[in-house]
């Protein structure tokens, strides 16, 4: 039987203030527990509201029940802790070893749950991953991103059930009639085309109000909000509207017209919190406020925008560690195409009509001057965008759980390549980037030799960048090490551009360092560059390292890099990306590449 919430009385007032429970299903809340067992590959995601005796679904993937009993609910123990909570054995726990989900239908074997915590603190239930099949992939990573999607899901609705008219504690108008009032100063607004403008302010962050919720209980906390509103009135101009939206927010809507100063309201507001409120026991509590603004028409287009823009420009204020920011459209677009961009990705992973391919780069021997490897970099062939950008895409992917398995797609097919190539006599080493999530995975080496054994053991490269190799050191040596036992080399990528350090060329298992195209791509102007290059291809052989050099442009650089002794080179002088028939008819055709070798070249 799990334990009740220390506070179960107001955490259960909390959930049903929600209006959510006994809900008919809303695709809004369905799409987010799809998109959820998709991104995680499981077979069973659900937005799990915990009630009394109860735990009751508000979305279901993969279930065909809309409530269990609150005494064998996994959820029931994940809301009793604020970070995600994950049973990876079950039949092991002893919590869960006799439940009767685990030993009977439908046979849980891995759970993880993200507690929906309101923005008073109180955890209503969870955004929760059910798979019937033991795994060991779930990391921190994943725990993040599920984590962020719980919070995505509780923001949600938390917005949908502010849609009181006056708030109780307040007393303050609402959110529909601050959409009244919206709808009048636009409709207002005339041939004069002046701008409705929206100041949202937010007393504090969500993890302070739920640290004070904890320190003074739920009616101080209501009480320090109370007092931030009369703060708020106090600074009030004549003419416009203040509304309590959310616990801890507040907004002033602002008609056109230039009796309107935004930019002193914005300065009282933020001065009007300059001194702490009193809690109970006479404890001055300092609130963190930040101020965020955006105007119609110009950043939106009816008050729900409004209201969205002026909190995205709180966020920037926060990121900034600013105490105020105006709305930055431009800023917002691209992340809302960045998210639309992720679930697309994800969906082009598991495309059979191949959006995703690759593109291979060669590299040259420069003291023979042959094509002995390639740099395989992907490609992404969108069904409406067409060719999208990696640098559209691959940031996205690295601050998301599809780094991993992306990086494994590159991995599976270019060793296929490789292998299909060496079928036709073209013995080539090919070379792909990896991810820090990669490293980090304890099965990383099994997945390669996997690979290796499934492609007749075909020549392979990995290239880590240096921020890689500091993200997590000892877990990066113990893979690298691993993976080099397996025959594979290590290469060093974009040396010089990172943390560079010269413990990494001591301490690190490469065989390859790779000197970043900053360096290398005005070599032949710039004698400071031309230093730097030289210095780092002589301490990297004395090191015992192959040197390769990236963004090759010009004869002139090959030149140079072949009498310094530079192993080899990449860049479009010597070719660019080209998929794999256009590689292979290179190849053909052109079997070495004329390299401006000096008298005084330095031996292999």
């Amino acid at each position: 039987m799990p334990p009740l919430h220390p506070e179960e009385e107001a955490r259960l007032r909390a959930l049903h203030d929600t209006g959510l429970l006994d809900t008919p299903p809303e695709q809004v809340f369905e799409r987010i527990a799809e998109f959820t067992a998709k991104m995680f590959h499981v077979p069973t995601a659900l937005i799990s509201l915990v009630d009394q005796d109860r735990q009751w679904f508000k979305a279901c993937v993969g279930l065909d029940v809309r409530e269990t009993p609150r005494d064998i609910a996994f959820c029931a123990y994940a809301i009793l802790r604020p970070e995600v909570l994950v049973v990876s054995d079950p039949e092991n726990d002893p919590r869960f070893a006799a439940n009767p989900l685990v030993v009977g239908p439908p046979h849980i074997r891995f759970y993880a749950g993200a507690p929906l915590v309101t923005s008073t603190g109180y955890p209503i239930g969870t955004l929760c991953l059910i798979d019937y099949q033991h795994r060991d992939d779930f990391g921190s990573k994943e725990a993040e991103s599920l984590a962020g999607l719980a919070g995505f899901a509780m923001e949600l609705i938390e917005t949908r059930r502010l849609h009181g008219f006056i708030d109780p504690v307040t007393r303050l108008p609402g959110r529909p009639i601050l959409a009244e009032y919206f709808q009048a100063f636009a409709q207002g607004r005339g041939g004069e085309g002046g701008a409705v403008e929206l100041l949202t302010i937010d007393i504090c962050s969500p993890e302070q109000m739920n640290e004070i919720m904890r320190l003074f209980g739920p009616a101080n906390a209501d009480l320090l909000v109370k007092t931030a509103s009369e703060r708020v009135k106090s600074v009030m101009p004549e003419g416009a509207v203040l509304c309590h939206v959310s616990p801890i927010r507040f907004t002033i809507l602002c008609p056109p017209g230039p009796e309107f100063d935004t930019g002193k309201l914005r300065d009282d507001l933020l001065m009007a919190f300059d001194t702490p409120v009193v809690a109970e026991g006479n404890v001055p509590v300092p609130l963190r406020r930040h101020v965020g603004i955006a105007r119609y028409p110009d950043d939106a287009a009816d008050i729900a925008g409004l209201i969205q823009a002026s909190v995205a420009a709180i966020s920037d204020a926060r990121d900034q560690n600013a105490d105020w920011a105006l709305y930055d459209r431009q800023k917002h677009f691209a992340g809302r195409r960045a998210f639309d961009l992720l679930i697309d990705l994800r969906a082009a992973l598991a495309a059979p009509q191949g959006q995703l391919f690759l593109v291979y780069q060669p590299k040259v021997t420069l003291e023979s001057g042959l094509c002995t490897g390639v740099e395989a970099l992907i490609r992404w062939r969108h069904p409406k965008l067409g060719l999208v950008s990696p640098a559209d895409f691959i940031p996205i992917a690295e601050g998301s759980a599809l780094m991993k398995p992306l990086t494994e797609w590159v991995l599976t097919q270019a060793i296929a390549d490789s292998a299909e190539w060496r079928e036709q006599g073209i013995d080539l080493i090919v070379a792909v980037n990896v991810s820090v999530e990669n490293l980090q995975d304890k099965g990383f080496s099994g997945f390669i030799a996997g690979l290796l054994g499934s492609y007749d053991r075909a020549p392979i490269q990995i290239e880590v960048t240096e921020s890689a190799l500091m993200s997590d050191p000892d877990e990066v040596h113990a893979a690298l090490t691993a993976v080099r036992a397996l025959g594979v080399r290590v290469a060093i990528d974009d040396f010089g551009t990172g943390h560079s350090s010269l413990a990494y060329l001591k301490a690190f298992p490469a065989d390859i360092l790779k000197i970043d195209q900053v360096f290398i791509s005005r070599l032949n102007k710039d004698p400071r560059d031309q230093t730097i290059v030289r210095a780092t291809i002589d301490l990297a052989r004395s090191l015992g390292y192959r040197v390769i050099a990236e963004g090759v442009e010009n004869a002139e650089t090959l030149a140079l890099l072949s009498a310094w002794g530079c192993h080899a080179a990449q860049g479009y002088f010597i070719a660019r990306p080209m998929e794999q028939a256009a590689l292979l008819e290179w190849i053909l055709e052109r079997q070495r590449i004329p390299v401006l070798v000096s008298e005084n070249r330095k031996p292999a």
